[in-house]
């Protein structure tokens, strides 16, 4: 299980920029869960000033590409993401 810090340094490190702060803040993406121990963490995002909704994303530790896991804004809710996840593999 990789940490949301080491998951940034490798993002940035193999050249991507998802973690970047210029693409957060473009999204305005928070990290709203941890990593667990298949490295899924939970994302919002609310680019527009709108509602803001939850994503389930992945950490590829393979290519230190972070995965779409869920349909992007697929969750309303905090919770429902964190249900969901817990039936992921």
């Amino acid at each position: 299980m990789l940490t949301i810090t080491e998951m940034k340094r490798l993002n940035k490190e193999a050249g991507q920029h998802w973690f970047s702060e210029g693409a957060m803040e473009f999204f305005n993406t928070k990290i709203e869960a941890k990593p667990n121990k298949n490295n899924l963490f939970i994302t919002s995002e609310c680019p527009d000033g709108g509602v803001r909704r939850y994503t389930i994303r992945r950490f590829n530790p393979e290519t230190y590409e972070v995965e779409t896991a869920s349909e992007f804004w697929e969750f309303e809710t905090l919770e429902e993401a964190k249900a969901a996840r817990k039936q992921m593999k």
